[in-house]
């Protein structure tokens, strides 16, 4: 099982449901991200996939960006 930051086991390691809120912006959304993830308690039971338009020729730095605005674990999704 993975920990997460705040100590809490996440839901896909035990097996329960847990509901995802999808959130998209463009890269002039970063700072609006930043405040609504320090605005949000560390457990609040909701998994979060953000999806920002940025230039696909520079590699993205949103999950080190969040992960300081935030207790939860932040990770970035590779692939296609």
């Amino acid at each position: 099982m993975a920990e997460a930051r705040d100590g809490g086991i996440s839901g896909h390691e035990t097996g329960m449901s847990v509901p995802v809120a999808g959130i998209g912006a463009s890269a002039g959304g970063i700072r609006a991200l930043q405040s609504f993830f320090e605005a949000l308690p560390p457990r609040v039971g909701v998994a979060f996939v953000v999806v920002v338009h940025l230039d696909p020729n520079h590699a993205s730095e949103l999950a080190s960006v969040l992960s300081k605005h935030t207790q939860m674990r932040v990770e970035q999704v590779h692939g296609r």
